[in-house]
Formats: C-alpha cells, sequence, structure tokens
C-alpha cells in the first residue's frame, strides 16, 4: 500500500491563568511520505522534439544552430521546454519552441559575460539584429518574424562566444 499514509494529530492543551488554547502536531509523518507526495521530476525535453514543434523556417535555424555548437566548443543543455547554449559555466543564449512566445525564440542572454564585455556583446547583438529587450540581461528574437535577423543574431553570438572565452580562461 505505498499511496496510503497513517498519521495521527497530538491536541497538546495549554492553560494560562483563565486562557486556554489547544495547539494541533502532525505525527507519524516520514519524510518517505513527504516526498512521494511531491511532484515527480519534470523530464526534459529531446532536439527532436524540440525541432519537431518548430515551424519549418525556424526548425531550419535551430538545427543549424545545434549542429554548430559543439563545433565551436559549447554545448547544449536541454530544460523542460527548450534549451541553453552554455560556454563552460555559463549561458550565452537561449531557444524556446512555439508556444512560449508567438513563434520559436531566439534569446542572447548576457549576465555571465564578464562585465568588460557585456556592453559590446549587447551592442553587437543589437547591431546585428532588431532584438527586444525581455529583461536586464535578455535580448530577444522571434524567428519565423524575421528569419534574416535571426541568421546576424546567431552569427553575433558566435562572435560574443569567441570574445568571452579568452576572458574565461583568465
Amino acid at each position: 500500500m505505498p499511496l496510503v499514509e497513517v498519521v495521527g494529530v497530538e491536541v497538546v492543551r495549554y492553560l494560562h491563568g483563565e486562557l486556554e488554547a489547544f495547539v494541533p502536531r502532525v505525527v507519524g509523518q516520514t519524510e518517505r511520505a513527504l516526498a512521494a507526495r511531491e511532484a515527480p521530476p519534470r523530464r526534459k525535453t529531446t532536439a527532436d522534439a524540440f525541432l519537431e514543434a518548430c515551424s519549418p523556417t525556424s526548425r531550419a535555424f535551430f538545427a543549424r544552430l545545434l549542429e554548430e555548437v559543439p563545433r565551436r566548443g559549447m554545448r547544449i543543455e536541454w530544460g523542460t521546454k527548450g534549451f541553453s547554449v552554455r560556454l563552460d559555466r555559463m549561458s550565452l543564449a537561449y531557444g524556446y519552441p512555439p508556444g512560449t512566445a508567438s513563434g520559436a525564440v531566439f534569446q542572447g542572454y548576457l549576465s555571465h559575460v564578464p562585465g568588460p564585455l557585456q556592453a559590446d556583446a549587447r551592442a553587437r547583438w543589437l547591431a546585428a539584429a532588431p532584438l527586444r529587450e525581455a529583461g536586464q540581461h535578455t535580448l530577444e528574437l522571434v524567428v519565423d518574424a524575421d528569419p534574416a535577423a535571426a541568421e546576424r543574431a546567431l552569427e553575433a553570438l558566435w562572435q560574443v562566444a569567441d570574445e568571452v572565452r579568452p576572458a574565461e580562461a583568465t
């Protein structure tokens, strides 16, 4: 009976002059029982599932990105919906399938870019494509809305990664 949990409730009575209080306490609740009630961990998506959710235009864009990342000494880390492009311990970009916005989204992420390079990286991305500010450190673009701009933003990502890599090594 793994789904059955038996607990008791102890009620302690406290008196102070004419005041009376009853304080309940659960007895017999185990860590194992608490863990069993928690939601199961969410499964991470895969490249196939991610690409299948995309339009033909965004599928082609993200397929090129996913293919190029390891060639550039970076890696993809999958999440429950999308992925991050990581250089060592820092995320530099994210990809999200349609449904998270008006279409598939490419995001440049600047939080982990070292201070002196951060302003230059932001300027490079904004000069390359009409990315919109989506937070203090995040610039984003809906890939299907402007595929050519997405390609330019991706080229800017590779340039930023090349500039950050020497700074990360020191």
